[in-house]
């Protein structure tokens, strides 16, 4: 018999093997980037829950101003003493009882050239007068000024 000698085979099925290994580690590799950095990845999670975050503390800083405004609205619809307050500071009215006194500057004006002229300095060239006038008004026991 005739004896045929071995030659060495390639081995075909190792290098598909291998490709195959390989195959599945890149794509194995792109799937974890596509979780962490993808377009719905880890780290989009992680800024929209800051987003959210951020929402939730301004919406609750909204509510406590919405709460504090209706407070105050329910205050001026049924309490007398705050509707008052807010016409006598807003609209400047007064009680008819109330004192109202009104200065204007000319009479500071001659008070204090009246002042120099007994201390003997001489007395300052007079400084025209303004035509503004401030009063205040007097309601139980509180000044209001008007400007």
């Amino acid at each position: 018999m005739e004896t045929r000698q071995r030659t060495p085979l390639k081995k075909p099925h190792r290098t598909v093997r291998d490709a195959g290994l390989i195959l599945f580690i890149v794509s194995a590799l792109s799937m974890v980037y596509l979780l962490i950095f993808g377009e719905n990845g880890y780290m989009e999670l992680r800024k929209r829950e800051r987003d959210l975050q951020q929402l939730e503390i301004r919406r609750n800083a909204q509510l406590e101003t919405n709460k504090k405004l209706e407070e105050e609205i329910f205050l001026l619809r049924t309490s007398r003493d705050r509707i008052e307050r807010e016409a006598r500071e807003q609209f400047k009215l007064v009680r008819n009882e109330d004192i109202i006194l009104k200065t204007s500057p000319d009479e500071s004006l001659s008070a204090s050239s009246t002042s120099k002229e007994a201390t003997g300095t001489s007395p300052s060239p007079p400084i025209p007068a303004k035509q503004s006038t401030r009063s205040i008004q007097r309601s139980k026991g509180i000044l209001y000024e008007k400007k």
